[in-house]
């Protein structure tokens, strides 16, 4: 579940902070990134999840800081490019599905001034970067959860995990959610 969540953390943050990213050291700096954590880094929901958050809480309050966006948009893809391999992906086709989502983000923004609008961009980094404090202390969170169901256990049952139907529910009214506020916001 965690390695689910993680995969969207950078999926979502990639194509956050490549909006946020803008000049023109912003391509060789989101390559950079990009080709840094693909090669050499391997995707962990606690450093990740702490360091989108520490970005994101960074942009908000310095919003010149846009090096530090780029980069951690090519980061994020990189490690969403690993993350999609592990799961099976092949990998040109993880590298070019990393590669394309914040290149497009970033792109949009710029072609198009109402694509990610200011006060849309520091929206979504205040969801990133609240999503990535859950991704960190989830592996921790799920280690409580299993230690304390296994103490309950009878002697002799075994654990019956049960599918949690409220985090699938809670995910697509929360998507369903930034949708509508996005749609009402621009009218």
């Amino acid at each position: 579940m965690i390695e689910n969540a993680l995969v969207v953390l950078c999926a979502l943050g990639a194509a956050t902070f490549a909006t946020a990213a803008a000049g023109w050291w912003a391509i060789p700096a989101g390559v950079a990134g990009f080709l840094t954590a693909a090669v050499w880094l391997q995707p962990d929901p606690v450093w990740t999840g702490t360091t989108i958050a520490f970005v994101s809480v960074l942009l908000l309050a310095r919003p010149q800081t846009l090096a530090v966006a780029a980069v951690i948009a090519g980061c994020l893809g990189g490690l969403w490019a690993s993350s999609l391999q592990d799961q099976g992906l092949p990998a040109a086709a993880a590298w070019g599905l990393s590669a394309a989502v914040p290149a497009a983000s970033a792109w949009m923004t710029r072609v198009h001034e109402d694509f990610a609008p200011r006060h849309l961009r520091e929206e979504a980094m205040l969801l990133i970067g609240g999503f990535g404090l859950l991704v960190a202390i989830g592996p921790d969170v799920l280690a409580g959860w299993r230690a304390a169901t296994a103490m309950n256990l009878e002697p002799g049952s075994g654990y019956k995990g049960a599918f949690e139907v409220w985090v699938v529910l809670l995910a697509v009214v929360a998507s369903l959610g930034g949708g509508v506020h996005s749609l009402w916001r621009r009218r």
